[in-house]
């Protein structure tokens, strides 16, 4: 046999010093892998198994058993058909013809049943035989093939209707080894267990109960770089990343105390990369149940997560295309009252008629615009991409606006009714995603009322008493989305939050609105619950963790504006005429001395000419220099020069560095915020 490494010298002496309990709990810990395995000897003598292997291969129980011969199981697969029409007698000689050759192989086998399964064959050192695991990727295999079919219609669905999502179904698993034999066998085959434990694609370590490194897996130096050797006998905290301590540390508090805990990290790997892993600290203990040390096994999510983050955007983009018509009909309506009252002004104008009468005009003309720029942010807010970041907020506030936001969106046939418990406590999550999910909500309900019928927007606190699994004891505001439809039936109820299942025709929804909503519940410590019967209504509540205060509710008013102690010289760069002249006039009418360039590069040329005590730009303009680019090379060249800028484009304001002011305002919001930067 070959010379033992160092790091397999400690695992033994570890087995010595453990007796049978370290192998006893290894292959314990091994049996929680999903996947099957098969050792046979170098006489094709079965040696070791798992009872996954006969659960997954669908093999009678007495079929396995010490000693079987690896030809009883080839030709229990031919006599069912498992590689297809032909000779019995010929494919089971020849399978036994290629395992005499115990070389290294992977294939993927589809049974009649149509269980997809991948095979993979390992020599073990010495001619002594070979390892074989079994995986059943049917699902990632049908995910794959729905995944590629939904991407081939949406090239085609765009063309046709811009913002019609595609069905693409994904669901990928993380799939383990499971070992399972007794512990004098164990013992006897270290090095086998070395080779499982290597070929599996996930992170397997054991660590004591001081936190010290025992056993690591090569998938450790795969990912991180590192000789395996070097782990052992390393204090676990010594390796992990400073962002990941206290949780880390928190998790083996606990799986010391005798608690299994599993939790998701970004480990950086040998590349410099960030790999999101799902990671369990499993309990090793002995008989009298004291805990000897934890099992570390990680699974890379990395992929799994692009690709939910990318069904996420296209899902969010399906329901911003449904609310279109609404707030299509909703801007009409606006654009009617501004128009109108701006033509009665027009003729009051001519008429000369007193002051009153024309503020009558133009006050609704001006409240139905600022409706009209809150529907806007409501929009970028709902489309914006963005992680999830908690702040509080009042509830009742961003029930009302969705509920606006939606307006006739759900047609006339369905009515929207918010009711609203007085006095809430302030919300704690992130108040753009929850709107992301009322809408889905909404949308999910109206499409439940197929003659019509009620949706029902209801707030409400709840006292969590005892801590349970779903949520720990204490306060929290309550959103639920009621209807009177069609209802769930009991299977749909069963797997409502499941990733890509839908009941929807195919073509019309991805799978992944409740199963969204669901996350971002659990993302903020919160929960999700569903009421439903069949052809009586659905109620889904979103449970989200509060602050004991009351929110701070903002009343909109109209901000004063102070006189200047002396005028001041403005230069105004902007490419619409209009809005040009708009600004100019207003910063005239309040004292400020004003000068005026269509382009960036008109703008410098006058500023060589003249000293202004602020630069006030748009952000987006034709020609080489942009807003951007001319606020740079104002602080550059002219230091007492203050620079203020203005933009229609919400996404722009996370990426500027100077005062914003955000298109359409007013005088008093144009007059407040350039005050406010001439005084700094």
């Amino acid at each position: 046999m070959l010379p033992l490494t160092e790091a397999e010298k400690q695992i033994r002496n570890s087995a010595d010093a453990t007796g049978t309990d370290f192998l006893k709990y290894t292959l314990t810990a091994l049996n929680q892998l999903d996947q099957g395995f098969s050792v046979f000897d170098q006489d094709l003598k079965l040696v070791s198994w798992n009872d996954k292997l006969t659960e997954l291969l669908q093999f009678p129980p007495d079929l396995a058993h010490l000693g079987a011969p690896f030809e009883s199981f080839v030709r229990f697969n031919a006599e069912r058909g498992d590689y297809g029409p032909g000779s019995i007698e010929e494919q089971v000689a020849k399978r036994i013809q290629l395992a005499r050759q115990f070389r290294s192989h992977c294939i993927e086998r589809t049974r009649p049943d149509g269980t997809v399964l991948e095979i993979r064959g390992h020599p073990l050192p010495e001619d002594h035989g070979f390892v074989t695991i079994y995986t059943d990727i049917t699902e990632r295999k049908r995910a794959e093939a729905l995944l590629r079919e939904s991407y081939e219609q949406l090239e085609k669905r765009v063309e046709e209707r811009t913002l019609e999502l595609q069905n693409a179904n994904q669901q990928l698993r993380a799939e383990t080894l499971a070992h399972k034999t007794t512990a004098a066998q164990l013992k006897e085959n270290e090095q086998w267990i070395r080779q499982i434990t290597d070929a599996v694609p996930v992170l397997i370590a054991y660590i004591d109960k001081k936190a010290n490194y025992q056993f690591v897996n090569k998938i450790h130096q795969q990912w991180f770089g590192a000789d395996i050797e070097r782990w052992i006998g390393r204090p676990m905290m010594s390796v992990v990343e400073a962002h990941n301590r206290d949780q880390v540390q928190d998790s083996i508090h606990r799986v010391l105390a005798g608690e299994t805990v599993v939790g998701e990290y970004r480990l950086k790997d040998k590349h410099n990369q960030f790999l999101s892993v799902q990671v369990s600290f499993i309990p090793h203990k002995a008989d009298t149940n004291e805990v000897k040390g934890f099992f570390f096994l990680g699974t890379d999510l990395t992929e799994i997560k692009q690709t939910q983050s990318t069904l996420s955007e296209l899902q969010k983009m399906q329901a911003l295309g449904q609310l279109t018509g609404g707030v299509a009909h909703d801007f009409n309506n606006l654009l009617t009252i501004v128009l109108g009252n701006l033509s009665m002004l027009e003729l009051d104008l001519e008429g000369q008629n007193e002051r009153e009468t024309l503020m009558a005009s133009l006050s609704p003309a001006i409240r139905a615009a600022n409706r009209g720029k809150d529907l806007v942010n409501s929009l970028l807010t709902f489309a914006r991409k963005q992680p999830l970041s908690k702040n509080q907020f009042d509830l009742n506030e961003l029930v009302t606006d969705t509920v606006q936001l939606l307006g006739r969106t759900l047609g006339e046939q369905v009515s929207l009714t918010p009711m609203l418990q007085d006095n809430l406590p302030a919300a704690e999550s992130d108040r753009s995603q929850l709107a992301n999910a009322l809408v889905n909500l909404a949308l999910n309900s109206r499409d439940a009322l197929a003659q019509g019928g009620e949706i029902v927007v209801r707030t409400r606190l709840f006292q969590q008493f005892q801590s349970s699994s779903e949520l720990p004891a204490g306060k929290y505001v309550v959103v639920d989305v009621s209807d009177n439809g069609s209802g769930m039936n009991s299977e749909t109820l069963n797997r409502a939050f499941e990733p890509f299942y839908t009941t929807k025709p195919k073509g019309t929804g991805t799978g992944l609105g409740l199963s969204m909503v669901y996350g971002f519940a659990k993302q903020s410590d919160g929960h999700v619950t569903i009421k439903s019967r069949w052809q009586e209504g659905t109620t889904i509540s979103i449970y989200l963790p509060c602050v004991d205060e009351s929110p701070e509710v903002q009343k909109y008013s109209e901000p004063g504006i102070t006189e200047l102690p002396q005028p001041k010289s403005i230069l105004v760069v902007e490419d619409d005429p209009d809005v040009r002249s708009y600004v100019e006039r207003a910063l005239r009418q309040q004292g400020y001395e004003v000068q005026v360039a269509d382009s960036g590069d008109q703008a410098l040329i006058q500023l060589e000419k003249q000293q202004f005590d602020a630069v006030l730009t748009d952000l987006i303009m034709p020609g080489h220099c942009s807003g951007l680019d001319l606020a740079d090379q104002v602080l550059a060249n002219n230091p007492g020069t203050r620079v203020m800028c203005m933009t229609g484009y919400a996404e722009e304001q996370a990426d500027v560095p100077f005062p914003l002011l955000q298109k359409p305002f007013q005088v008093s919001e144009l007059v407040t915020t350039l005050q406010k930067v001439l005084s700094q």
